[in-house]
């Protein structure tokens, strides 16, 4: 069978055909900083064949040896662990308690939430609070948080399981790059819990009570936070790359 190309698809195929024919000329320092790690890893870990082909072609059979393709992958476990469902009984709790807080607060959810959550919604009439826009691509995104008032951030709660969570959620990340001041549902200790408060972010327990009074707080109250610009500038991918530059350049090149 004959795979039948658009014209659209062929001239970007001559592009890439072409851009592939000139010469290659890497930075001098990169690469043996690349040739150094590879050549003295014991395994190298990559995602997907494509990229062990990429990173490894050029590699004796022994290197290429060492690369393992795992695949990206989930974890159903934490699937029913990481929900907004307490902030949204806080939210239910506040609006039987103040009438006009429909006025005052406005929460977006961008993505899919489960039929559960969306039927909670409804059977506490939080529509008016509470929206649910379809997801987005990466760039709107990062437009979104940084003209948000607040960034929420719901960590999964593994205390039955773990003293503190050793994970990081990736969106973390952005949330410290848009400068936003960060809600952060969290266990006491742990990774996503650190951060949030060594950028001077918010942090409660998951607790219906102890949300819905900095809820009401922020939003009567008039509570503030300040994010700790010094503290932020150490997530930033160029300081953090440097690190690591440094890192490498001290213990593996010499």
């Amino acid at each position: 069978i004959r795979e039948i190309i658009s014209p659209k698809r062929m001239i970007k195929n001559e592009i890439w055909k072409k851009r592939m024919k000139k010469e290659q000329i890497p930075y001098k320092k990169e690469q043996e900083l690349e040739d150094a790690i590879i050549t003295k890893s014991d395994y190298i870990i990559m995602n997907n064949p494509y990229q062990k082909q990429y990173m490894t072609g050029k590699y004796s059979d022994a290197i290429k040896a060492k690369a393992i393709v795992l695949p990206h992958s989930f974890d159903y476990s934490l699937y029913d662990i990481r929900t907004p469902h307490l902030f949204l009984k806080a939210i239910a709790s506040m609006k039987k308690e103040h009438s006009d807080l429909a006025e005052k607060l406005e929460v977006f959810f961008y993505g899919n939430m489960s039929v559960k959550e969306k039927v909670y919604l409804l059977d506490n009439e939080l529509l008016d609070i509470v929206q649910i826009k379809k997801p987005v691509d990466y760039k709107t995104s990062l437009s979104l948080m940084k003209n948000s008032d607040w960034l929420i951030h719901i960590d999964a709660n593994l205390s039955g399981v773990l003293d503190e969570n050793i994970f990081f959620a990736a969106k973390l990340a952005d949330y410290i790059g848009a400068d936003r001041p960060i809600f952060g549902i969290t266990m006491f200790d742990g990774a996503g819990a650190d951060v949030v408060r060594d950028v001077n972010g918010l942090t409660v327990s998951y607790t219906v009570d102890e949300i819905k009074n900095y809820l009401y707080l922020i939003l009567y109250e008039g509570y503030q936070i300040e994010v700790n610009e010094e503290n932020r500038k150490k997530y930033d991918a160029v300081n953090v790359a440097k690190k690591f530059d440094d890192f490498v350049e001290n213990k593996i090149l010499h």
